[in-house]
């Protein structure tokens, strides 16, 4: 059963909503000055802002609610520099004690605005217009900290502070964005990515092998089943797809976009055209890597069904079996890759370097590595 969710808090919650916004107390001409709606409040004087208002924007902060509620596991709160907020829930299923599995699929707490006054932090998230109220013990969160959220209608969550870091990275929105990344160098996170991988789900019969290149730059394979018109596997035959890619990480999310798809460019022609996600821009969350693997979370628009709950892993691998990605096992491969040339290449109807055409390899085995 979803959980439905009060839009309005309680006449005393609100009366100190009301009290903590800008313009609150202050004379005519100074409401007037007040920010809009999803905003944070600036000082006219440098310096002047101190505490949680100063400290906030910017952070991203993990927390830990064991308790079940309108959150439940760990959940990571966004706040943005502009006065927006996003939520992520690593796990949103719950056990009963009947054994009864229950996935909560509408959580409306999930993207809105904020402001902080005080030693509070005011939440409005945007679908169904649920407000709450979040306080962190000692002031400022810190991590090892207590957190409590009123969410109304007498639910108040307690939960601990996780770790607080800050955000990082500019969001591409065009291709324009993208291709600038080719002369950027790699943040903290998206060199934990750079490497060579590869992701197996066995009942779906998908396989595919991927390299993110210190340049922004990646290639990936994927070998799936075929479907006839009906939804259909047709026996026996496979859909085999190369990619070539420019990537980034951005506040926990990955950013990707196609210039080259097997033998075909990317159909945009304005680099300075806003992409659309999921069909021209792809994003992922990035819910954990480390030496050995790396996890994602599928970010999707509520047209096409939200955010996925279930996450899904790749490994790491020190080289390529397959034959289209053998040519990434040579030395220097990890550095760079002239995709930009490829693309070119491509639209004129030349051969990108390379991996050979999916139609020549088909029926060649996996063949050992080649020394």
């Amino acid at each position: 059963m979803n959980l439905q969710f009060q839009g309005v808090l309680l006449s005393m919650m609100a009366a100190l909503i009301v009290c903590l916004l800008p313009g609150c107390r202050e004379g005519p001409q100074q409401a007037a000055g007040s920010k809009g709606e999803g905003t944070n409040p600036k000082v006219e004087e440098p310096g002047k802002v101190t505490g949680l208002q100063a400290f906030l924007p910017g952070k991203m902060v993990d927390l830990l609610f064991e308790e079940e509620g309108v959150f439940k596991g760990k959940v990571r709160i966004v706040f943005r520099e502009d006065g927006t907020l996003s939520v992520d829930q690593e796990e949103r299923v719950s056990v009963g004690e009947d054994g009864a599995v229950t996935v909560y699929d509408d959580n409306p707490l999930q993207n809105g605005t904020y402001r902080v006054g005080g030693a509070l932090v005011i939440l409005k998230f945007t679908r169904h217009e649920v407000l709450g109220v979040l306080e962190f013990s000692g002031g400022l969160p810190e991590e090892g900290g207590e957190v409590r959220l009123d969410v109304g209608g007498e639910e108040v969550l307690k939960g601990k502070i996780v770790r607080v870091f800050s955000s990082y990275g500019q969001v591409p929105r065009t291709l324009a964005d993208f291709k600038g990344l080719l002369d950027k160098p790699l943040n903290d996170r998206e060199k934990q990515l750079v490497g060579r991988w590869e992701y197996v789900n066995e009942e779906a019969q998908h396989r595919s092998w991927h390299i993110n290149r210190e340049d922004h730059t990646a290639s990936s394979f994927t070998i799936s089943p075929k479907y006839d018109d009906e939804g259909e596997v047709v026996p026996g035959e496979q859909v085999r797809t190369m990619n070539h890619h420019i990537w980034c990480v951005s506040d926990e999310v990955v950013y990707f976009v196609p210039l080259v798809i097997n033998q075909t460019v990317n159909p945009i022609t304005d680099d300075s055209q806003v992409l659309r996600a999921p069909n021209e821009i792809s994003t992922l969350y990035l819910v954990s890597v480390d030496g050995e693997k790396r996890t994602f979370r599928w970010k999707l628009p509520d047209d096409y069904g939200g955010d996925a709950i279930e996450p899904f892993h790749e490994r790491r691998i020190e080289a390529f079996y397959e034959t289209e990605m053998k040519p990434f096992n040579e030395p220097g491969a990890l550095q760079g890759f002239d995709i930009l040339k490829v693309h070119e290449e491509v639209r004129g109807g030349e051969e990108p370097p390379g991996p050979a055409p999916a139609s020549e390899l088909e029926g060649e085995g996996e063949d050992s590595l080649e020394e």
